[in-house]
This record gives structure tokens, sequence and C-alpha cells, in this order.
């Protein structure tokens, strides 16, 4: 794996890229957008079976993208943070009672310490600057008794597995990701110095559903260019990473 600022660097041009994309190929793209995602970020929230959402609660969303989870909770304070919230702003439209920051995951400069009853962090985690920086602020900012949340995909390829402990593989067939993990337990691994796990489910399922809604508006995929772009995911994702989306719910260790 790779945490190096140049390949961080290089993740966000490639993420940057992606919504260009997404935000040109739609003249009502908030909309389309938002369609492609609700169902996705609704089913991930009914499995949080353990978790309560109250009035008063304090909900933060970090590398949060145009469309943040937070934004399909209907209580308490929600917040979204993302290094590239300046063109978001621009180009998507966020709900008005949503507050928004630009930031990165490291610093989360524009929420208090102690004060996050929930942090998501959904597909965001393999695509940060400094693991172990993170991890640190997510459990400075977070409440004793919070939740973290986290969706991340799974590399379970044991040739790409075996291999990446020799080479840097990653860096040629996935550069748009600074990080990758094998198995559940070792992303709880990763931040074991501060959180601890409290369950993990494969929701590679729901996803494809969202991939197949997702395939039936937007009118790109049916161009040449969209067929292309699907032909080389399939080929990393599913044939070369076999990667799977899997869905972590831990709670901050006491005292750290």
């Amino acid at each position: 794996m790779s945490d190096s600022t140049s390949s961080w660097t290089v993740a966000q041009q490639r993420e940057r890229h992606y919504y260009e994309t997404r935000a040109a190929s739609h003249g009502d793209h908030q909309q389309v957008y938002a369609e492609f995602h609700a169902p996705f970020w609704r089913g991930i929230l009914e499995r949080l079976t353990e978790l309560e959402f109250h009035d008063g609660g304090y909900y933060l969303d970090v590398g949060c993208g145009p469309n943040p989870i937070v934004a399909f909770i209907d209580k308490g304070t929600r917040i979204g943070v993302d290094p590239l919230m300046p063109f978001y702003r621009e180009n998507f439209v966020f709900p008005p009672d949503l507050e928004v920051h630009e930031g990165t995951i490291e610093e989360l400069s524009p929420v208090p310490d102690g004060s996050a009853d929930v942090i998501f962090s959904m597909n965001n985690i393999d695509h940060i600057k400094d693991l172990g920086s993170a991890v640190k602020t997510l459990r400075r900012k977070i409440k004793e008794d919070g939740h973290l949340v986290i969706s991340v995909n799974i590399v379970k390829s044991a040739w790409a597995a075996g291999l990446s402990k020799v080479v840097d593989i990653y860096k040629v067939v996935d550069p748009t990701h600074t990080y990758h993990f094998h198995s559940p337990q070792e992303v709880a691994d990763q931040i074991s110095d501060h959180f601890e796990m409290v369950r993990y489910e494969n929701i590679d399922a729901l996803a494809e559903e969202m991939a197949e809604l997702k395939k039936s508006k937007d009118t790109e995929a049916t161009s040449m260019k969209g067929r292309v772009r699907d032909s080389l995911k399939f080929l990393k994702n599913d044939m070369l990473l076999r990667e799977d989306l899997f869905l972590l719910l831990f709670k901050p260790k006491p005292g750290t």
C-alpha cells in the first residue's frame, strides 16, 4: 500500500475527473446523481441497527463527495467534509440544511473535538494521504460513546495480495486508491490503537443494485466511452483484484 503525497495528489485528480464527467453528463446532474445513491445510502443506514439518530446528534461524513450519506439522516446536525468541496459546491447542489466544509480527514479542523456521535467514512479510507494521522483525528473528534462507520473495498485476490508484499502493483492496476486492504480484519488492525470493531458485513449486493440503477439512468453509460470505462472497471475490480464492498462498524477505545 502507498500513502505518499504524490499518490494522494494523483488520486484526487482522478476523483475530480470522475465527478467532472458525472456533472457534465446531465443537465440536472444533482437530482440524477442523488437518485443513483439514495437507495444505497438508505440501505446502509437500515443495516446499522446499532445506531440511533436524534435531534441533538452530530453526524459527520468525511470525504463525503457531492452526495453525503448524512443527507439521508433527518435529525441532528449533519456535516460533510471533503478536500474537493469547492469543486463540488460549484458543480452540485447540496441540501440547504446540510453543512459542508473543505478539509481532509487528517485534519477536520471545522469539526470540534469530541463532538461527533457518528462519523461516516464511506469509500474514503482507502483514498486518504496518511491513515495513521487520520485515525488519530477521527478518535479526537468522536464522542466516547460514538461510532465510526466505514465502507471500503476489500481485495480478495490472493495473487494481488501476495504480489503486493513484493512490489507495489497497485500503483499500476489501481492508482486511484492510496491504500488497499485484503480483509475486514486488516482494516480493524490498522486502526486498532484507537478503535475496536463491533462487526462487519459484505454489502456488495447493495453496491451492485446501485450500479444497475446508475447504468439505467446514466446516459453516458451507453456511449462508447461509457462502455470502455465499464469494461476497464470490470477488468480491474472483478478480474484482477476481485473486490467486494464491506461495511464495518467500530466504537472508540476508552482512554485513547
